[in-house]
């Protein structure tokens, strides 16, 4: 039952996520009832549930005096179990497997993912991409994903995101795609030369750190109106920009340390995207004008 949200005794306990589970030996129903933010973020209690009603949605979360235990509740790593998952996916891409193995997908996948967007909240609030695709203009797709990704965007406009699959744990940050208005202040903005000569620099920098530097795509000219041979057309010829970082799956991917080394990642573009943030940010245009 891990992941279920259920209903909490307001006497008790209010704004607590709820993961529920059921001991298969003794046939005990119990819960861990985390708050998630704040300085109570991580802290944890283990509640009883009312028999009559779960545990499951809608349940009541009861915590009897005596009954209740402090204890931390912080992501641990991506279990092996996710990578091996996405390993035994990409060869069976198939509804027949899904259905078979979809528990696993949310209660070690899906549950994994949601720990680590818990860990790294500063930089959230986190969308958890969906695992099917959409296959209504597309029939060449398989029908589910083969990663599980994760999003979250800044006040200022920049993104964070990170996915698990066969290949391990990846992460990445800036502005992936511009939309129209959006490309017309970067542009500009790399096109003068103060504001240009920057933002060269912060990304010739992060290439000699090893940082994949990346975008939604790319012009394979210039865009109209700019020099061929102007000094920064590769920034000028994207179409976006971020940097990544592809980790695969060391042992360290198992344990807490993922967490601290997406973290870090995403603090050494903190330069790019406060650039990004301060002279593209986001768009002001309607959804259905976004993009050309």
């Amino acid at each position: 039952m891990r992941g279920e949200r259920v209903g909490v005794d307001p006497d008790v306990v209010t704004g607590w996520r709820v993961r529920c589970r059921v001991d298969v030996a003794t046939q005990e129903q119990f819960c861990h009832a985390g708050h998630s933010t704040g300085a109570l973020r991580g802290a944890a209690a283990v509640w009883f549930v009312d028999r009559a009603r779960g545990p499951g949605p809608g349940s009541v979360i009861r915590a009897p005096a005596g009954l209740v235990s402090i204890r931390a509740m912080a992501f641990t790593g991506i279990p092996t179990e996710a990578i091996e998952f996405y390993e035994r996916l990409e060869a069976d891409n198939s509804k027949a497997f899904w259905e078979a193995h979809k528990g696993t997908y949310k209660e070690v996948v899906k549950a994994a993912a949601q720990e680590l967007c818990d860990e790294l909240a500063e930089f959230g609030p986190f969308h958890m991409f969906r695992p099917h695709n959409d296959l209504r203009f597309s029939k060449n797709k398989p029908p589910y994903k083969t990663q599980q990704g994760v999003y979250g965007e800044s006040e200022g406009g920049a993104g964070h995101y990170f996915a698990i699959s066969a290949r391990g744990l990846m992460c990445g940050t800036g502005y992936y795609g511009m939309a129209k208005d959006q490309l017309e202040r970067f542009r500009a903005a790399v096109v003068a030369e103060h504001t240009g000569a920057e933002i060269a620099e912060i990304v010739a920098d992060l290439q000699r750190r090893t940082y994949e530097i990346g975008a939604i795509g790319e012009l394979k000219t210039a865009p109209r109106g700019y020099p061929k041979d102007h000094p920064r057309i590769e920034l000028l010829r994207r179409k976006g920009l971020m940097m990544s970082k592809d980790f695969g799956a060391p042992k360290w991917v198992h344990t807490k340390q993922a967490a601290s080394r997406i973290r870090a990642v995403w603090a050494d573009a903190a330069a790019m995207n406060a650039w990004l943030d301060a002279h593209v940010g986001p768009s002001t245009l309607e959804p259905d004008a976004l993009f050309g």
